[in-house]
């Protein structure tokens, strides 16, 4: 890359690799980008091809910053696909892999050797070199010297980024290649950990970034004592996708939404957020005996039930027939979320401020071991938590699994949610907030403290603040 002429003062370029749609939620439909294009020259976004026109579109490119003639966003392709070269890599890079770092990380991976029979053969010698750190170092430095970035050389010749900003502590395939490039051309690299339980669900790093953002103190522990992150190279910024939760730009009155949606403002709203089925296999099931138990009666006097199917099943590897929740249109408030960059579990800005309205609305919230926990918390909403199966199944297939990951045992540490561990359970939790919403008050907002550490709609602030402070110096 071109040497630069060294200044004291200089407005970064930074790099956003944005491969998912909860990506692109927290980096591009939050409060974080308007407070990096406050603070820089230029932002360029990186992301996969299908998902460039609409990004484009949607953020404009085509306008000067300070009379320079160049557009304050530059787009690039992103590469995201595994080749066969990569996905042996990662197999490699989980064989020589220590599983009992995490309580979460041994049940994904007893879940992926039950299925696969070659893992099955190979699991008696993984357990004797997962012991070995210094086997597993040794990949490591193999790994990145034989695997470099093959694809974006060009884009960083033209964007010549100061920083560049991943979502993942180099777990994805593009997280991976941009770290890789990055520090092929002198460049700092960040992730911004996008999901509050990445640290400990993920633990398998492909390469590692110079510096970390995370939501809380809790992420901070875990980078340091399971990824050995020093401290002073992670910042705790708490979530921009949060901020417009308190911003509130653009909503209107709780009547008024609730009545474009075709409900009632008088009754009572219920508000059930299904799962992929590789969670929990039951959520047609429960959209049904919520449906019933409302046209019965059985929730209480003046009830209405919305069903918000997860944006993971509408598009994607997760994706399902949607005919097993159509058929509850008319009966309940049937919320299908829709992208339109063609990224996987897509928001469109409009889309998120639906559901924060949504959540806003509603008088109890129902979910399995979701982050709409977090969401439910935020807006001081009711939360109950489903932990029952349709019929009796293994643990590896059970929805029990899902409460003894890393991430949910916080969760329920501050009792801020109900189990319901049956369909009586269920009715029994629901009347009771609909009698008292008052209760776990106190728990959800020592939830939102530990996890979010300040919803106070200056996360993307802080979050800018962290990224430029890494940047290069010119």
């Amino acid at each position: 890359m071109t040497a630069r002429t060294p200044t004291t003062d200089f407005r970064p370029t930074v790099a956003l690799v944005v491969p998912h749609g909860f990506t692109a939620r927290l980096f591009l439909r939050s409060t974080l980008l308007p407070a990096l294009v406050a603070r820089t020259a230029r932002v360029g976004i990186f992301a996969p091809p299908s998902a460039l026109a609409q990004l484009q579109d949607e953020l404009g490119d085509a306008r000067p910053r300070c009379g320079s003639g160049d557009a304050r966003f530059a787009f690039y392709p992103l590469h995201v696909e595994e080749r066969r070269r990569d996905v042996a890599a990662s197999f490699l890079r989980l064989f020589f892999a220590d599983w009992k770092l995490t309580p979460t990380r041994q049940i994904r991976e007893r879940e992926e050797w039950r299925r696969n029979p070659w893992r099955r053969v190979l699991w008696p010698a993984h357990r004797q070199v997962g012991r070995s750190a210094r086997l597993r170092h040794a990949w490591y430095r193999v790994e990145n010297r034989l695997l470099p970035d093959p694809y974006h050389a060009a884009a960083f010749r033209d964007l010549r980024p100061d920083v560049v900003v991943v979502p993942t502590v180099g777990v994805l395939p593009s997280d991976i290649r941009l770290i890789r490039r990055a520090r092929a051309e002198g460049v700092p690299a960040v992730t911004f950990t996008q999901g509050w339980d990445n640290l400990s669900s993920k633990t398998i790093v492909g390469a590692r970034p110079d510096r970390l953002i995370v939501w809380n103190e809790h992420m901070a522990d875990e980078a340091v004592s399971l990824h050995g992150f020093a401290r002073d190279r992670i910042a705790v910024t708490g979530a921009p996708h949060f901020d417009p939760y308190v911003l509130r730009d653009g909503w209107v009155s709780r009547a008024e939404y609730l009545r474009s949606l075709g409900l009632d403002p008088r009754k009572r709203t219920v508000v059930y957020a299904t799962s992929p089925k590789r969670y929990f296999t039951e959520s047609a099931r429960v959209s049904e005996f919520l449906v019933r138990a409302a046209e019965r009666g059985d929730l209480g006097p003046a009830v209405q039930v919305v069903i918000r199917v997860h944006p993971q099943v509408v598009q994607g590897a997760d994706a399902e027939d949607l005919a097993a929740y159509e058929q509850f249109r008319g009966r309940a408030y049937l919320d299908i979320p829709r992208g339109a960059t063609g990224l996987a579990a897509d928001y469109t800005p409009e889309g998120i401020r639906h559901v924060a309205q949504l959540i806003d609305a509603s008088d109890v919230t129902i979910n399995v071991a979701s982050s709409f926990t977090i969401d439910a918390a935020i807006f001081d909403r009711p939360i109950v938590n489903l932990r029952f199966d349709g019929a009796p199944r293994p643990y590896l297939q059970s929805v029990r699994r899902q409460y003894d990951s890393d991430h949910y045992r916080q969760v329920l540490a501050t009792g801020a949610v109900r189990l319901a561990d049956s369909p009586s359970d269920l009715l029994a939790e629901v009347r009771r907030y609909l009698a008292d919403p008052a209760l776990e008050r106190a728990e959800r907002a020592r939830l939102v403290r530990e996890l979010c550490y300040r919803v106070d709609g200056h996360s993307g602030e802080r979050a800018a603040e962290a990224i430029i402070a890494a940047r290069r110096p010119r």
